[in-house]
């Protein structure tokens, strides 16, 4: 069975690699490149169009492989459309933050709308449950976005978070809630998690440090609200309430954490939470010595392991891994405490 599912990783990662390559021979020419800031990590200008290249990846490999579920996915596909043109937007155009919301919202809404399940008179679910799940979604997608601010790191966690959506909506595909929520067959949502992982593989072969191109706001905002569905469709499929919050929270707890530390810490310094920066947790640890594919792969690995926690708590929740969450996400307050006062001194 596991083999049967290696092309869901395998042909989008190869039509990734193939569309970046061709996205890398035209981009400068459109002029959507990022280009040496105080705001910005990079050190040279460096095209921001590979959004193009994981979209095209992700659409042309849905068309491919998801024939039976075809339907079932336009929903999804519709939303997904709507972030990626919204992020493209953004990347040249340098839209202003209410309305980029605004876009993102819509997105939201016409997947919601047409997906069949909720209804937006109110019928199925109260008007504060449905805020709560459009911000989510909104969140979420805004949380990735923050997080690609260092080479291949946005990338590789949303490969990461993949990967275990697809794992614990494997294991529970076949579960009403899971299937029935937004009005497509559990295996479709498997395959979408599997192909966004091999989507966001296939760009990291150009978006590891050193970058040769970067995902763009286009990029990060598909991705971002794609893991942000899947993160729901793995809540409905949960046993109890405490899994409804713990295992979405688990899996995407990297950017999760990265924007709540970034907005505490500008908060305290009275900045502007929306503006870009250097002082996201990755560039904190980089000024404390550490190179950036070594921040890169211990945020990896701190998504690994929050990511098999919470594939063991889907299958089987007990109090050990309850637990163990709990002492991890203490231990990385801690640590962000620790790098903010440290980072702080040295400015």
């Amino acid at each position: 069975m596991a083999l049967s599912l290696l092309p869901y990783i395998l042909v989008p990662f190869f039509i990734v690699l193939a569309a970046t390559a061709l996205v890398l021979r035209f981009s400068f020419r459109l002029g959507i490149v990022a280009v040496p800031r105080d705001d910005r990590w990079n050190k040279k200008p460096t095209s921001l169009l590979g959004g193009a290249g994981i979209f095209l990846g992700f659409a042309a490999s849905y068309f491919i492989l998801c024939r039976p579920d075809l339907y079932d996915g336009m929903p999804f596909l519709l939303g997904a459309t709507g972030m990626f043109l919204t992020g493209i937007l953004d990347d040249k155009f340098s839209l202003s933050v209410l309305f980029k919301i605004t876009l993102q919202f819509i997105s939201v809404l016409a997947f919601f709308f047409f997906s069949g399940y909720f209804n937006l008179s109110g019928a199925h679910f109260f008007g504060v449950i449905f805020l709560a799940l459009l911000l989510w979604v909104a969140g979420v997608t805004n949380a990735l976005n923050l997080l690609d601010n260092m080479d291949g790191l946005a990338c590789g966690i949303a490969a990461i978070a993949g990967i275990f959506f697809a794992l614990i909506l494997w294991q529970a595909a076949y579960s009403f809630a899971a299937g029935v929520l937004f009005g497509w067959l559990p295996g479709a949502q498997v395959y979408i998690a599997l192909i966004i992982c091999g989507c966001a593989l296939g760009f990291l072969f150009y978006n590891f440090n050193p970058a040769k191109i970067f995902m763009g706001n286009s990029g990060s905002m598909f991705l971002g609200y794609s893991l942000a569905v899947l993160a729901l469709s793995a809540a409905f499929s949960a046993k109890d309430i405490f899994q409804v919050v713990a295992i979405p929270v688990m899996v995407l707890i990297v950017p999760l954490f990265d924007t709540f530390f970034v907005a505490i810490t500008r908060a305290l310094e009275r900045r502007p939470i929306y503006k870009g920066g250097i002082d996201h947790l990755s560039h904190r640890l980089a000024r404390l010595g550490l190179s950036d594919k070594k921040v890169t792969l211990i945020f990896y690995a701190i998504a690994v392991f929050f990511g098999a926690l919470a594939f063991g708590y889907s299958v089987r929740p007990s109090f050990i891994i309850v637990a163990v969450s709990g002492a991890g996400v203490l231990a990385m307050g801690l640590s962000g405490v620790f790098i903010f006062k440290a980072t702080s001194r040295l400015s």
